[in-house]
């Protein structure tokens, strides 16, 4: 039995040391993901996001900007504009990526601002 659906498109771009990605992602009737409480709910949302990324030293650092915006009705705390910078720092044939980023959302109710701010240092390796 099928009870939501989700479409998708992006669209990347790269030229030399900058590489530039957008996407618009629809999705109806579908669980949302997050901290919530039974039942979770079952939400219809559209969103975008665009990030571009720039090598700064080839093949060891890259600066990288994202901008977010997402619309869920009648959820307060998943209608939100964000805006993401930091730092990729690559290693070991780009085996390990350390990520130094901060994050920001603007919520269009000022109620569901609790958390609006993060910072983070992420460590990610692969084989």
């Amino acid at each position: 039995q099928v009870t939501g659906w989700a479409a998708g498109a992006d669209l990347p771009f790269k030229i030399g040391p900058l590489g530039f990605v957008v996407e618009y992602l629809y999705t109806q009737n579908l669980l949302i993901e997050g901290p919530y409480t039974q039942p979770i709910p079952r939400v219809s949302r559209q969103g975008v996001w665009a990030e571009a990324a720039l090598m700064l030293w080839r093949p060891y650092l890259e600066l990288a900007a994202r901008y977010e915006w997402q619309d869920v009705p009648n959820l307060p705390r998943e209608k939100f504009q964000a805006v993401t910078a930091g730092f990729n720092v690559y290693a070991y044939k780009r085996s390990v990526r350390a990520q130094l980023v901060y994050a920001h959302r603007f919520y269009l109710d000022a109620a569901a601002a609790d958390g609006a701010d993060v910072a983070l240092v992420v460590l990610t390796l692969a084989r």
